[in-house]
């Protein structure tokens, strides 16, 4: 029997008077877990679930080979109760590929198709890792273009005559499991009949391995064997069902990664698509910096182009198409794992980036000490010059994780850029949880700690350091800063005159006008410190609001 995953999400009203006892599968669906169905009684419960409309995220063959479908029994159950259920939003399909379970899958994709009502589904995974026939998988879209989220992954297609096979091995199916069904067909002689429905189906040769993994209820056929033409990506796929409702339908995520995308993909996607909010082509090693760039105007808020293998020629394109954006600002562009950067590279994103986006992710790409200190060096140079810039640097997160922090120098600009403010970070990871760790002395972390009260934007702040007891009570003394600024602290922070640590500069006139103005974000900063449950905060907080308190 399967085994699948579903999360099940729980009717929240109550019936009156005393609840019966429920069994441990019923509780877990109660509690919204992800339970795994390995018994016909657990499978009984899905199905049930379905009909009963409580099933909002169903999961199939998602964890390993223990948890795909492996009997159409399964799939002739399923698809009558997704017939009578009108609750389910969200399908994600995992699939560890076996040349004996092709078949299957694309029975799975069919009877999705046909079993859920048009335009039901709001968000389709598929993580896989392997072909599907070009047909079967724009039938499933097709039957669903009203969808939100769309995520495919290490997915390609190719051209395979599915309908020409597709009706024996579905006769081969019904019959198998009216074979088993029915008390008549228990006897030899039917036993004898069930075979030869099987042998007709099954033309082609197996070997001996695949005749002893292959369970009953599967079925065979030139798919599975099927060495035809190479893959081709699923962009006109996923563009051909899509067509007619892409220009009246936006989809708010779009991940299509690991998928052998090149150029010539991607520029027909941005051709035909409407701009999504959420854009990913993360892993496609086949692109260059020029099909990256016509992505650019196609994600409003996130681009993801990570482990592209971009060269620094690729980063200079896509810098100048980011450039190019106006006054559209994106949230995040993720350029993580491309280790071919360079400093080229790596100049040509800083001109760039800080001015087109608030969030920037540079982990992992083979960060040398020198691109480390050019990038640190670079953001205290911008904010010197803040105020002679043409754009305002709109940069709010760094990630550079593997980055090489452990120089002097490296030190020194990451502690200048802390005391300036400016680019006001609030976010600055520097740890490595992957490699080899790149650990910060006593002396330089203690240069931190000094920095850390000039700096009332930064809340995020992330390196290695060793757990010894000095290095950790300093590490506390930053983190009670790094806690003040997560409350507000940048509100009381001393109005910009002769000198950073006077606090007369403020003035009357300037608290007066700050109270008017901040009173409620004040307010939540009061009880943020509250919740905090931190002594020292909340006397910091009480002594520097004196000024405040007396307006």
């Amino acid at each position: 029997m399967a085994s699948l995953l579903c999360i099940i999400s729980t009717d929240k009203t109550r019936r009156q008077g005393p609840p019966p006892a429920m069994s441990s599968a019923q509780q877990q669906h109660k509690t919204g877990e992800i339970i795994s169905s390995s018994s016909l009684s657990h499978w009984d419960e899905v199905l049930a679930s379905l009909k009963r409309n409580e099933l909002i995220e169903l999961r199939l063959g998602w964890c390993d080979a223990s948890t795909v479908i492996s009997s159409s029994r399964v799939l002739l159950s399923l698809a009558k109760a997704l017939k009578a259920n009108t609750s389910l939003r969200r399908i994600m399909i995992g699939w560890h590929w076996l040349r004996h379970q092709r078949d299957l899958f694309c029975q799975l994709l069919v009877t999705l198709a046909d079993s859920i009502r048009p335009h039901q589904l709001q968000s389709i995974q598929m993580i896989l890792n392997g072909w599907v026939p070009t047909t079967v998988l724009a039938r499933f879209l097709k039957s669903q273009t009203s969808l939100s989220i769309l995520d495919l992954q290490a997915l390609t297609v190719r051209h395979v005559n599915w309908k020409r096979m597709e009706k024996s091995i579905k006769d081969g199916a019904a019959s198998t499991i009216r074979t088993q069904e029915s008390d008549s067909m228990r006897s030899t002689g039917s036993a004898k009949s069930t075979g030869s429905i099987i042998k007709s189906i099954n033309k082609t040769r197996r070997s001996k391995r695949n005749k002893q993994s292959n369970p009953s209820g599967h079925f065979s056929s030139k798919i599975a064997d099927y060495d035809g033409p190479s893959e081709s990506t699923v962009v006109p796929v996923v563009l051909d069902p899509f067509m007619a409702n892409l220009q009246h339908h936006a989809l708010s995520e779009l991940r299509l990664v690991d998928c052998n995308l090149e150029d010539k993909d991607v520029f027909l996607l941005a051709e035909h698509i409407v701009p999504t909010s959420f854009l990913s082509v993360r892993g496609n090693r086949r692109l260059t910096g020029r099909g990256a760039a016509a992505l650019v105007e196609v994600a409003q808020d996130t681009l993801d182009l990570s482990l592209c293998d971009f060269g620094p020629y690729d980063f200079v394109t896509i810098a100048k198409a980011i450039g190019n954006r106006g006054d559209d600002i994106l949230e995040e562009v993720r350029f993580s794992g491309n280790y071919r950067m360079e400093v080229d590279g790596l100049n040509a994103v800083l001109e760039t980036v800080p001015f087109f986006a608030k969030s920037l992710e540079l982990s992992y790409c083979d960060m040398s000490e020198v691109m480390t200190i050019t990038i640190l060096q670079t953001l205290v140079e911008m904010g010197r010059k803040r105020h002679e810039l043409e754009r305002e640097i709109c940069l709010r997160e760094l990630s550079m994780k593997g980055c090489r922090i452990g120089s002097v120098e490296a030190n020194h600009a990451l502690v200048e850029l802390l005391r300036q403010n400016s680019p006001p970070l609030r976010s600055l990871i520097l740890h490595d949880d992957k490699n080899e760790k790149k650990y910060v002395s006593l002396g330089q972390m203690q240069e931190i700690a000094e920095g850390m009260p000039q700096n009332y934007e930064m809340e995020d702040l992330q390196f290695d350091y060793h757990k010894n007891v000095d290095l950790q009570r300093t590490w506390r003394e930053i983190e009670n800063w790094l806690r003040l600024n997560r409350a507000g602290r940048r509100l009381i922070r001393p109005y910009v005159g002769k000198s950073p640590h006077a606090t007369e500069e403020i003035g009357r006139k300037v608290v007066a006008a700050a109270v008017q103005k901040d009173m409620e974000e004040w307010i939540s900063l009061l009880n943020a410190v509250k919740e905090e449950d931190n002594l020292d905060l909340i006397y910091w907080v009480a002594r520097n609001s004196v000024d405040r308190l007396k307006c």
